[in-house]
């Protein structure tokens, strides 16, 4: 037979593990965080999109959006493929001694940009106005 002391403690273990279950599958059935288009301010031609939070940097550009490489800061142009924030400050850094770029194969004359991280971006960056 079990004594009353045990089947307290068994009862409150079982009350412990049901509520930890609930917790779990409670949190399972939650959907996640609301995902919406944010707009950059007016001096921005890239199209981005991220979170509810307009505090929050955007994530990733929408399909068929460019970056303007000659007025892109650091923070938008690593939303390119292959651009971290190193290479995003080598491209600023090279705009700011050089001036604009002329051309988007002048991209390359940045260290770190080959013919790869090119040939990856060539399709997502212009040179103002939206026109590549």
């Amino acid at each position: 037979m079990i004594s009353t002391r045990k089947a307290a403690l068994l009862s409150g273990a079982a009350a412990l593990a049901f509520v930890i279950w609930l917790v779990i599958w409670t949190s399972a059935q939650r959907p996640g965080p609301e995902r919406e288009i944010v707009a950059l301010p007016a001096a921005s031609e890239a199209i981005l999109t991220g979170g509810n939070d307009p505090a929050q940097p955007p994530l990733e550009l929408l399909p068929g959006a460019l970056i303007d490489i000659n007025t892109a800061p650091a923070e938008e142009l690593t939303l390119l493929p292959g651009i971290g924030e190193a290479l995003a400050n080598a491209i600023v850094t090279y705009r700011v001694e050089n001036g604009a770029f002329k051309s988007l194969e002048q991209l390359m004359e940045v260290p770190g940009i080959g013919v790869g991280r090119f040939d990856a971006v060539k399709d997502k960056i212009c040179l103002g106005e939206g026109l590549p």
